[in-house]
């Protein structure tokens, strides 16, 4: 499989003062769209860097696990509701549909940290369903 360099014609960031981001960057370019992980996601939607790729991305991870996250249990979603979903793949949209009714009658049981981040968690679901429910 291709690494997002390749695929997307992308190059390495070459700046004098070699900040974490730009190494950051520059390892994930090499990286393939499976071998992203939740923090690559993270990190390239508050970047906008190649943000259909990520969206989808972020969508796999969420569905694989709704409580994913970069710092704390579920912050992917909250990941998701920072950026304009509206570009995303209709079948993703309907994938959606189906999935997130399932994910708010479980969520309850998740073994969360507090309440505060369960509260957090119901209203970012809240957030979601409303921007999926003005793209249908």
């Amino acid at each position: 499989m291709k690494t997002l360099k390749d695929m997307y014609n992308l190059t390495y960031e070459k700046n004098s003062y070699n900040t974490s981001l730009v190494e950051w960057y520059n390892q994930v370019i090499d990286k393939t769209v499976d071998e992203l992980n939740v923090t690559d996601i993270a990190k390239m939607i508050r970047q906008n860097i190649l943000t259909n790729v990520t969206l989808e991305k972020a969508f796999a991870l969420f569905f694989s696990n709704p409580y994913d996250g970069e710092f704390l249990d579920g912050d992917l979603l909250e990941t998701i509701n920072s950026t304009d979903i509206s570009t995303v793949d209709k079948k993703l949209i309907k994938e959606m549909t189906l999935k997130l009714p399932i994910i708010e009658r479980e969520y309850v049981s998740f073994d969360w940290d507090n309440e505060e981040a369960e509260k957090l968690y119901y209203d970012n679901l809240q957030i979601l369903k409303k921007s999926i429910s003005l793209l249908i």
